[in-house]
């Protein structure tokens, strides 16, 4: 605090009014002070705070009634719901023709008309799906519990896949295509496998050292 007896000489009192809000300043450096007087007493505005504002934020949604609810996301409304799968489904890709294919629990993979929601295509596979990848028109590959990835025709009516593709120890998480001959999968077992999608043989084994 300054000493207010030291009034003699204003260079004299500009010092001590300097080093004492020095003082001041460096003991409260933590605090969110804005102004400091000579008496030491601070101001302290109203500083709102992004915690302030995320609150006033739920609460002007707390505020909105039904009405305002509908009327700001009537255009995020359900059109369609498509049904058919018995367990959940885990895995959604759209195919280059537009439609939708979906991979379940319950081990089948289904085939959508976007427009309609009719179950265009179904297969049957021997696990749970995991993941869907369209390697080319029709042709679309599948990961399951089962360790191995499926190759299928979707325009055939055979419930057989045309080729499996072995070299995972456990479950098949990930398929991602690579470039026009190349496509990887990933798995439980910690491992990533390049495969060559034409020649039906894994080209690249990356395992963790």
């Amino acid at each position: 605090m300054i000493n207010q007896d030291k009034e003699t000489d204003p260079n004299i009192k500009n010092e001590i009014e300097n080093n004492d809000s020095k003082l001041i300043n460096s003991k409260l450096k933590n605090v969110p002070v804005q102004e400091i007087n000579l008496d030491g007493n601070i101001f302290e505005p109203n500083i709102i705070t992004p915690s302030n504002n995320n609150n006033n934020d739920n609460e002007n949604k707390n505020n909105l009634s039904n009405a305002d609810i509908e009327e700001k996301y009537k255009e995020y409304k359900c059109i369609k719901t498509i049904t058919g799968h018995t367990e959940k489904v885990v895995t959604l890709i759209q195919l280059e023709s537009g439609n939708l294919a979906t991979g379940s629990y319950d081990d089948t993979i289904c085939v959508w008309d976007i427009n309609n929601g009719n179950n265009l295509v179904k297969k049957k596979e021997e696990g749970h799906i995991f993941c869907l990848l369209e390697f080319e028109n029709n042709m679309i590959l599948s990961s399951t519990n089962k360790n191995n990835i499926n190759l299928w025709d979707l325009s055939s009516e055979s419930n057989n896949p045309i080729h499996c593709f072995i070299g995972h120890q456990l479950w098949v998480n990930n398929l991602v295509k690579c470039n026009d001959k190349i496509f990887a999968s990933s798995g439980n077992d910690a491992n990533i496998i390049i495969w060559d999608y034409y020649q039906r043989i894994y080209i690249s084994y990356l395992q963790e050292s």
